[in-house]
């Protein structure tokens, strides 16, 4: 019996009159105060023990993704923080972070500049003494 994220899957193949193959499953699920039980079949009809197991055990694994549940929305997504102003908060914190990136930007552009203009500044002031 395979193991599958925490689910125990039991294969039970059975040779049919016709010499084919179909495998029925049992998925166990373990909860805290009884077990779960989930039972199905392929329904094609298989040549060998192997493909019909193969193609049950497929099968049940698709049911177990789906039980699973789905990935929580974070918190910061929610729209229920920042309550009423959330998304105009989040709004304008966006825009003061892209002016302060913006102005950064100009000051790093600047520099240079500015140690051309100071430099040349020395040069003259030292000229003159």
């Amino acid at each position: 019996m395979p193991d599958y994220k925490h689910r125990r899957i039991n294969l039970a193949p059975k040779r049919q009159g016709d010499g084919t193959w179909q495998c029925p499953y049992t998925i166990i699920e373990f909860r805290s105060t009884c077990w779960a039980y989930r039972k199905g079949c392929p329904d094609a009809l298989f040549p060998s023990h192997e493909e019909a197991a193969a193609a049950a055990l497929e099968e049940a694994k698709r049911i177990v993704d789906a039980l699973e549940p789905h990935a929580q929305v974070p918190l910061s997504d929610s729209p229920l923080i920042g309550g009423r102003y959330g998304v105009r908060m989040r709004r304008l914190t966006l825009s003061v972070i892209q002016g302060v990136v913006c102005i950064g930007e100009v000051v790093v552009f600047c520099l240079p500049n500015w140690r051309k203009a100071l430099n040349t500044i020395m040069i003259f002031a030292w000229s003159r003494r």
